[in-house]
């Protein structure tokens, strides 16, 4: 049977301070005592303790003494103690009531920081544990590629992982993390965790080009990656050497079409390797491509010349042109060959001109056709024209039969051109010459 003491205990804190190779560790302890149990069977007693209230996580024996130093003590938190006396047969007796003490400051986050996933671009996701004080706002995240010297800060307001970007491959990088509070008081920092990034070799050569004509496109290839972690490729280009915006992924080293390229562009290529966690190596060797411009052969516009029958007029000529014609053209008419001069104009996608060569001193033009108020129009051509040279023509089509007769005294009239569904377009060149020549030139 278990026999009961009163226990009394008396707390006094004392601070102390311990220097740890990796970081700073701030170390309390507290000074028990007690008054002595009247049971002569008490030999000695045993201190329970923890950071949870009835929870007792550490034990230590005072012996017969009745007052006893607890230390290693943390920073920012609270702990518990009871008491029990023991017989010379090990008997215990229940604990006696419960007294606690707070340490000053906040603690650090429980245990070590660990390494929670591995991200693309060299980047990691960095966790660890929440520090046990209650008064803790955020954390700080300290890290470097020295151990315990940490150049670089990641502040944390809320939670316990953050991602941390830009790390180099082949690199070995070390981590601590702290606790702050309201005020930005910082706790001591946990124990260090080392991490080195993976470091995957590129493809050794520059991607091999093959043009896609005419589809404005390239098929690459490239050597595979000598490492053997890779697990795919990614493949970089654009229009400045070495800023590559666009890029696509495939899991082989080609061959991968690139499509959209733009005429007269020079394009630069590089490719890098990544695993299966999405690390990325250094780029390979640069490849360029010029995208050569299409030519488009546009086929000849072809004239036409033939000679039509009329009356009174031994030279009368019928002109038209097969082939893409421009959007707006110009019949032109020469005696040598050398001197070009205008004979009509026109738009749209048919050339189809008379032109009467005559030496008259005078014509007369009328209409024929079923439809009434049919208006002739009668101008002189535009600049580089023949002297004494007019145009005869009509604005809109002739939606039937038509013919456009002619008179050197306004009571002889013979007819000169028809024509049927078309525009009447007659050119008249009054010269002596004995040959013209023709030719049609354009602006699309």
């Amino acid at each position: 049977m278990s026999a009961k003491y009163a226990v009394i205990l008396n707390l006094l804190s004392v601070a102390l301070l311990v220097l740890h190779p990796a970081s700073a560790v701030a170390v309390h302890s507290v000074h028990l005592a007690w008054a002595a149990s009247s049971s002569p069977d008490v030999v000695g007693y045993n201190v329970y303790y923890g950071s949870d209230s009835g929870i007792y996580t550490a034990m230590m024996s005072s012996g017969a003494a009745t007052e006893l130093n607890v230390g290693d003590l943390q920073d920012g938190l609270t702990y518990y103690f009871t008491v029990t006396a023991y017989g010379s047969s090990g008997q215990e007796s229940e604990p006696c009531n419960e007294a606690s003490f707070s340490v000053a400051g906040i603690a650090p986050p429980d245990g070590t920081p660990f390494i929670q996933q591995i991200l693309p671009d060299h980047a990691v996701t960095l966790a660890w544990n929440p520090s046990p004080s209650t008064a803790v706002q955020g954390y700080r995240v300290y890290y470097g590629t020295q151990s315990g010297l940490y150049d670089q800060v990641i502040e944390v307001p809320a939670g316990t992982a953050v991602d941390v970007h830009n790390l180099a491959d082949g690199v070995t990088y070390y981590f601590a993390v702290a606790a702050t509070n309201s005020s930005g008081q910082e706790s001591v920092l946990t124990l260090e965790i080392a991490y080195i990034i993976p470091q995957l070799a590129p493809p050794q050569d520059a991607p091999t080009i093959q043009p896609v004509l005419p589809d404005h496109a390239v098929t690459l290839t490239w050597p595979a990656s000598p490492s053997a972690a890779a697990a795919g490729y990614k493949v970089y280009y654009g229009t400045l050497s070495g800023f590559y915006d666009q890029w696509f992924y495939v899991s082989f080293p080609g061959p991968a079409g690139i499509g959209g390229l733009v005429e007269g562009v020079t394009y630069f290529f590089a490719v890098a390797a990544y695993d299966s966690a999405g690390q990325e190596s250094p780029l390979s060797p640069e490849a360029s491509y010029y995208v050569e411009p299409l030519v488009t052969v546009v086929p000849p516009v072809l004239l036409s010349l033939q000679q039509l029958p009329a009356a009174g007029f031994p030279n009368v000529f019928s002109i038209t042109a097969t082939g893409p014609v421009p959007a707006s053209w110009t019949v032109e008419g020469s005696p040598d060959l050398k001197s070009w001069r205008t004979l009509a104009t026109g738009v749209g996608p048919e050339v189809n001109v008379t032109v009467v060569v005559a030496e008259k001193p005078a014509l007369f033009f009328r209409l024929q056709s079923w439809f009434e108020d049919i208006s002739l129009q009668i101008q002189a051509p535009p600049a580089n024209a023949f002297p004494n040279a007019l145009v005869v023509s009509t604005a809109d089509v002739i939606p039937w039969d038509w013919t456009l007769e002619s008179s050197e005294n306004l009571t002889d009239w013979s007819p000169l051109v028809a024509g049927y569904f078309a525009p009447v377009k007659v050119a008249i060149v009054n010269t002596p010459a004995p040959a013209l020549f023709f030719r049609l030139k354009g602006v699309n």
